[in-house]
């Protein structure tokens, strides 16, 4: 379409898709129904006569030759390039081509390997040997920062100089006393005895009962079974 055609003087056509200048409208949607035919797939318009021959080459279906994946022949290029798990794939350790589904087991062992450091003459393992490298360098950067002492006098400026501290000889230390304090007497609470408190003792089977009451106790019986008995003379003598 001509780019200098206002949008307003076109007219949109369903067959192909496309805005169509007003002047040129009737005559492209005959041409167009005609010879043209739109791939939905696609979404673009090709030729009656080269239609069929698109939809075999490019959406048909086949197999990919390396993982027997089955797919649409316009999206093979695709899939050799980022899905199919046999394509060629370079191990950032070692710089060697290996399939993609063999890159991590790969990987795990190829990282493993140690490498010395030229730092600090140590074996680091290549999966930490950058991280360790890191190190190094802020280390370097932290020294750099410093400043480094010497006898001249921009050195010394750096630094404040030192104040020593001379103890006063007018204050004197004051003997310490240690006092012992007596306990308190507390008046309101009880005073504690040494007095033993015996229980009473159990008494067995076998041992005969004492009896524990007073004479006291007999006062309090009946008078009449304490008298003596007095023989009396009878009437007949």
């Amino acid at each position: 379409m001509n780019p200098n055609v206002n949008e307003e003087d076109t007219k949109y056509c369903f067959n192909c898709r496309r805005n169509i200048p007003l002047v040129n409208h009737v005559m492209h949607t005959a041409y167009c129904h005609r010879n043209l035919k739109l791939c939905m797939k696609c979404d673009e318009p090709f030729l009656t006569s080269e239609y069929e021959e698109h939809q075999k080459t490019m959406h048909s279906v086949i197999f990919c030759d390396a993982c027997s994946e089955t797919l649409e022949a316009i999206d093979l290029e695709s899939h050799k390039l980022n899905d199919c798990r046999h394509r060629m794939q370079t191990c950032k350790y070692c710089e060697i081509d290996v399939e993609a589904f063999s890159l991590p087991a790969h990987t795990d062992v190829c990282s493993s390997r140690t490498e010395l450091c030229k730092s600090c003459g140590q074996f680091i393992m290549l999966k930490y040997l950058a991280l360790h490298q890191e190190s190094h360098e802020r280390k370097e950067l932290l020294n750099a920062a410093k400043p480094v002492l010497d006898d001249s006098p921009s050195s010394l400026a750096a630094y404040p100089p030192l104040i020593k501290k001379v103890p006063n000889i007018a204050v004197t230390a004051r003997p310490t006393t240690r006092t012992t304090s007596m306990p308190t007497l507390r008046l309101h609470e009880p005073i504690m005895t040494n007095n033993r408190v015996t229980p009473p003792v159990k008494r067995n089977n076998d041992q005969p009962q004492i009896n524990t009451h007073s004479n006291n106790d007999n006062t309090h019986k009946d008078p009449k079974k304490n008298m003596p008995i007095v023989d009396t003379p009878s009437g007949n003598n």
